[in-house]
C-alpha cells in the first residue's frame, strides 16, 4: 500500500491520545485545528516548519509519516468495552503501529 502522510499523522495523534485541537495546541508553529484535519485527510501538506513541528508534538521522526501502512482486520474487545473512544481508538492505533513495527523488521 502507497505511504499516506494523513493515515500516518492520524495514527501518531491517536497512539499519543491527542484530539486534533489538543495537537494543534502543543505544536510550536502555529498550525489551525482545521488545518491539521486537511492533512489527515490527505487535502493538504504541511510546509517543513509544520511538519518538524508535528514530529516534535508527537514525538515521533519525520520517517513515521511516510512508511508503508497496512490494513489490520477489526479488534474486537471483549464483551462490551467500557473505554472512551479516543482510548480505545489509542489501542488500537498503538496495536498497528506494534504490527507495522514487526513487519518491517522480518521483511
Amino acid at each position: 500500500m502507497m505511504p499516506n502522510l494523513g493515515e500516518g499523522l492520524r495514527s501518531a495523534r491517536k497512539i499519543a491520545g491527542m484530539s486534533l485541537q489538543e495537537l494543534a495546541d502543543r505544536m510550536q508553529s502555529p498550525v489551525s485545528k482545521q488545518a491539521l484535519s486537511k492533512y489527515e485527510q490527505g487535502k493538504m501538506q504541511p510546509d517543513s516548519p509544520a511538519l518538524l513541528s508535528l514530529c516534535s508534538a508527537l514525538g515521533v521522526r519525520p520517517d513515521y509519516f511516510f512508511r508503508e501502512s497496512s490494513q489490520m482486520c477489526s479488534i474486537e474487545f471483549r464483551k462490551q468495552p467500557r473505554l472512551p473512544e479516543m482510548e480505545r481508538e489509542r489501542i488500537e492505533a498503538k496495536a498497528l503501529d506494534m504490527l507495522e513495527r514487526y513487519r518491517e523488521l522480518v521483511s
